[in-house]
């Protein structure tokens, strides 16, 4: 999304001579919200907890609109880097709290309780990939795993990656190709231990 998007929404308009210099929160709410929810679940925030990190993610962006510069980078990339801190603040927060807390896949990213009464067995499968992944994404370290996540799951380009987060592109391909590796090994160990507990 661009500033140039954000300003065609009437609530968004800039007076006569203005500059648009911060998006219209209702605006961003609308269209990257997804982005922000899946965010924030695979930077590793529970699912218990995601819809109130996100929540905190737009607030913290309402109070900081004025800060936005579209000259800097798009508005995705700015509340990117909103949910990556507001994640970070959760750990934090987590590990003072509970530190034996065990990341737990929630029901709800396998999908509703109705899915579970048409199909069980696709559910069930779906529970377990998503079981598997949130494995493999929990033995990545945090820049690694958000370099995997913006290209395998959200389908960023590795430019697009690099301007998001404000590094080099060949930095990009190196933590992709590391994360792609630890996280093929975490997925064998994983699988491995599975048939060994069921055999």
């Amino acid at each position: 999304m661009s500033a140039h998007d954000l300003a065609g929404s009437p609530s968004c308009t800039a007076r006569a001579g203005e500059e648009v210099r911060a998006p219209c929160l209702a605006t961003l709410y609308r269209q990257e919200f997804a982005f922000v929810w899946r965010t924030l679940r695979y930077l590793g925030v529970p699912g218990a907890s995601v819809e109130d990190a996100a929540q905190e993610v737009f607030i913290t962006a309402h109070r900081r609109l004025a800060d936005f510069d579209p000259t800097r980078g798009s508005a995705r990339s700015w509340l990117y880097g909103i949910a990556r801190n507001t994640a970070r603040h959760h750990h934090r927060w987590a590990r003072r709290r509970d530190p034996q807390r065990l990341a737990a896949v929630d029901a709800e990213v396998a999908g509703p309780a109705a899915d579970l009464a048409a199909d069980p067995e696709a559910w069930i499968a779906r529970v377990e990939i998503a079981e598997v992944v949130e494995h493999g994404l929990a033995k990545l370290d945090p820049r690694r795993r958000e370099v995997f996540v913006l290209h395998e799951i959200e389908g960023l380009s590795a430019p697009e990656i690099a301007e998001l987060l404000g590094i080099k592109v060949n930095t990009v391909y190196s933590r992709l190709a590391r994360a792609r590796t630890r996280f093929r090994a975490a997925i064998a160990r994983h699988q491995a231990r599975e048939r060994g507990s069921h055999g």
